[in-house]
């Protein structure tokens, strides 16, 4: 997302190498819209050469409009890459374990090992919105940002800068098999896949992953040396089933790290650092005690979105609730609501920040109290601030979810920042398609969240039926 996850114009919906594309097409001329479109044509397809080694499977824009073909990033590689092949052993053996988890840079945290002897831990995003894994070779380069339409390409413009070494790096054999992955624009990662064993918390697995030896300069903000997927797969005869689909279902809590201060913190558990002390976790199999507020009891929300790429439930309402009690209705634009936890904040399409920001200005004005917007970047995503200098965290209203079969009341004290002196501000990530918020890390720490194969349920402080 990610998602490290996410990227300007498009929010990458990343199922392997699927990915969705927004925008308002209208507001571009022929060539703007000949730039895009050979930006999603790069975000579906790889590659394929039989005999390329890993390092020629970065090959130049030209070679790789000539051998278009729609291929998931964790495919074999064979000489004609016109049909899926389903690659490896396509395992579905069942995995029950608790898993520590831990927040930094604004997302959730997980600490695989790898190889046989395992190897170091290696500190990567828990993603459930996106299904590949993935990790840094010690050889990884960072390299210049790039559409992903110009990803692979040689030359690649190495940068004086090395990859996220300090957070650890897993060293394997070459393979022929490419591997390349997008969250953005510019947030593309390029390497090998090979097969390894894996050891999550208490769990030990076999699993192909992706052996990075490239890395977009952008990963250097969010220090992303590697990426455990948990997101669901659209077709499963063609890719390798990532852990959260070898589970009967699997529970995330995500405790917030630092009070009234969404997406900030470092909290890390103490299996990763001994003096750590978070208790963050993902229970696959189980349900393990949480401790955000409220959360022994659960809740169903009801059905995911059927054939959708990431895990999401139906979006039916959603309401500003003041403190007065008022209500302001926010226009019927949106019909999905995803959990990313590898997303920071809430994402929105663009033009929606604009509705919710307007009515909450218009409310505090009434409280004497005046606000103003203005754009920064969060994940390579573009982001809108709306600053209330004089307003508390207590000021601004409830953010009323009715998502399937429950109704989400969300607390500004999980998505409102408390700046001291300046105020309070609320920060909401832009780029996600038309009909469709991301609920990112910010909402897994007021939301004890249950992930199945069919379902999704929720627990904590502000969950009812509906």
């Amino acid at each position: 997302l990610k998602p490290p996850c996410r990227g300007a114009g498009v929010l990458n919906y990343k199922n392997g190498s699927l990915h969705s594309l927004s925008g308002a097409l209208g507001e571009y001329n022929i060539q703007q819209l000949l730039v895009m479109y050979r930006a999603f044509v790069g975000l579906l397809l790889l590659i394929c050469s039989a005999s390329a080694s890993p390092k020629e499977c970065i090959e130049g824009e030209e070679a790789m409009l000539m051998h278009l073909r729609h291929k998931s990033s964790l495919s074999s590689m064979y000489e004609n890459c016109s049909a899926f092949v389903p690659s490896g052993d396509m395992t579905t053996s069942t995995l029950t374990g608790l898993v520590e988890l831990g927040f930094d840079f604004g997302v959730s945290r997980v600490f695989p090992r790898y190889g046989s002897p395992p190897g170091e831990m290696i500190n990567s995003c828990f993603d459930t919105g996106s299904a590949a894994t993935w990790v840094q070779l010690p050889s990884c380069e960072i390299v210049g940002s790039f559409y992903p339409a110009d990803y692979p390409k040689e030359p690649l413009s190495p940068e004086n800068e090395t990859c996220h070494l300090n957070m650890g790096s897993f060293n394997a054999q070459s393979t022929k098999e490419c591997f390349s992955e997008s969250y953005g624009i510019g947030s593309t990662v390029a390497g090998f896949v090979t097969t390894e064993q894996v050891e999550l918390g208490s769990m030990a697995y076999e699993q192909r992953i992706g052996a990075v030896r490239y890395m977009a300069k952008n990963f250097l903000r969010d220090e992303v040396p590697g990426i455990v997927g948990m997101g669901p797969l659209m077709d499963t005869s063609t890719q390798e089933p990532p852990p959260s689909l070898r589970a009967a279902y699997f529970t995330v809590c995500l405790p917030q790290c630092e009070a009234n201060s969404p997406g900030q913190g470092r909290c890390l558990p103490s299996s990763f650092m001994p003096s750590g002390d978070y208790s963050g976790f993902a229970c696959f199999g189980c349900e393990h005690a949480c401790s955000v507020p409220n959360s022994d009891t659960w809740i169903s929300a009801g059905s995911i979105v059927e054939g959708f790429p990431l895990w999401a439930v139906p979006l039916h309402a959603m309401n500003l609730l003041y403190k007065t009690g008022q209500q302001s209705v926010v226009p019927a634009q949106l019909s999905n609501a995803v959990v990313d936890s590898g997303t920071a904040l809430i994402c929105v399409p663009s033009g929606m920040n604009t509705l919710l920001f307007e009515s909450i200005s218009e409310s505090m004005l009434r409280q004497g109290v005046s606000c103003s917007e203005s754009s920064t970047m969060v994940q390579a995503l573009p982001a809108s601030t709306l600053s209330c200098p004089g307003a508390g965290v207590v000021d601004w209203p409830t953010l009323v979810l009715a998502v399937g079969n429950v109704i989400l009341n969300f607390d500004p004290r999980y998505f409102v920042r408390d700046n001291g002196e300046e105020g309070t501000a609320w920060t909401l990530q832009l780029g996600a398609p038309a009909g469709d918020i991301v609920l990112g890390a910010v909402f897994l720490n007021q939301f004890y969240t249950k992930f199945s194969k069919t379902e999704m349920s929720f627990a904590g402080e502000g969950v009812k039926e509906a």
